[in-house]
């Protein structure tokens, strides 16, 4: 292999942020294991996972609101989000507003989303992430995970797929 062609197969990884090069390889100082462009999201203390999409595009995460419905608690406007895992079963996650955004699209009208705030854990990186409710009926995964959630935690890997899936039963950070 050429000197050009090994330095760019180490660093566009690295500068993109993609590739099964481990971070610490970066020169970031931190450690970190390939991850995939889809995983399981794992919601409710770990209690139940639904596929998710890693993208590096969206800034914000997204979940599946087709079947949401907004309610107050404490004052607050909450929205509970009725989604089904892929064994078939009903599943609820429930978060408070945070923000609203005006999501703007080629060729499609300005969509305003609420934004709500819940627990995650993907890729064994557990924390809390902002959602867009967006409908994702016609996507192949409920959930897309965005880059603010993402930043400092995951490296994506774009050739595999579910590498990590017992990091968060079995006890993640």
């Amino acid at each position: 292999m050429r000197l050009s062609g090994l330095l760019s197969s180490l660093l566009v990884p690295c500068l993109a942020g993609l590739g099964s090069v481990d971070a610490a390889a970066c020169g970031s100082g931190r450690r970190g294991r390939r991850r995939v462009y889809v995983e399981n999201a794992w919601f409710n203390d770990k209690t139940f996972a639904l596929g998710a999409k890693l993208d590096s595009g969206a800034k914000t995460s997204s979940i599946d609101s087709a079947n949401a419905e907004k309610f107050e608690q404490n004052g607050k406007s909450w929205y509970r989000v009725h989604l089904v895992d892929a064994d078939g079963i009903r599943r609820t996650v429930e978060g408070p507003v945070v923000r609203d955004v005006v999501i703007r699209r080629a060729g499609a009208a300005r969509q305003r989303r609420a934004v709500i705030s819940l627990q995650v854990c993907v890729a064994g990186q557990s924390g809390e992430a902002e959602f867009t409710l967006a409908d994702r009926t016609g996507q192949d995964y409920p959930v897309l995970i965005g880059r603010s959630f993402m930043a400092k935690r995951i490296l994506i890997d774009s050739g595999a797929t579910h590498l990590h899936d017992a990091a968060c039963r079995n006890g993640a950070r």
